[in-house]
């Protein structure tokens, strides 16, 4: 199997032409192995608002030594190559990185769309859910910066979990 990496962001809000990445977290992996980890706050020079600190526990004062986007992007580049990428809704991360000129040529995989597919008779498709239907941890959203890359390992897992028992015969991806 060839590298995938995991990838998570946390942002400022919903829009990337307005809100601004806060945080990047990722993990790269191979079979069932871990290769290496990425987690970076950053520097979104705009002020963090209560709700979004309530939902990710990122406050501004955490974010107002951090690299700005535009510094931070050359190491996460490095760190990701040419491997696909794969997360929950990764679209929505991927308008943040490639608004900023990143990552444009690499290839997606959405747990979201794949699990709608893959799992049809799930309550819900939230990564948290999945993860519990799966049997795998994932750490709470709201949980310490830090302690979170676990989340971003969790992805790793639940794709784990479905290449296992269900995408080997479903996609050529991972033939």
């Amino acid at each position: 199997m060839p590298l995938i990496v995991a990838l998570d962001l946390e942002t400022t809000g919903l829009d990337p032409a307005q809100d601004a990445v806060i945080e990047i977290g990722a993990v790269k992996f191979s079979e069932k192995r871990v290769e290496g980890e990425y987690s970076k706050l950053i520097n979104p020079r705009k002020p963090i608002s209560s709700f979004i600190t309530n939902l990710t526990g990122i406050t501004n004062s955490m974010v107002l030594n951090a690299p700005l986007l535009i510094n931070a992007l050359p190491e996460l580049v490095d760190f990701i190559g040419d491997a696909p990428i794969l997360g929950q809704n990764i679209g929505f991360d991927m308008a943040f990185l490639q608004k900023a000129g990143a990552l444009r040529a690499n290839p997606t995989l959405d747990t979201y769309e794949l699990a709608s597919v893959l799992m049809p008779s799930a309550a819900r498709y939230n990564l948290g859910a999945l993860a519990s239907q799966l049997g795998v941890f994932s750490p709470p959203r709201t949980a310490p910066w830090m302690t979170r890359v676990p989340r971003k390992q969790s992805i790793f897992s639940c794709w784990s979990c479905w290449k296992s028992s269900r995408l080997n015969s479903s996609l050529k991806f991972c033939a």
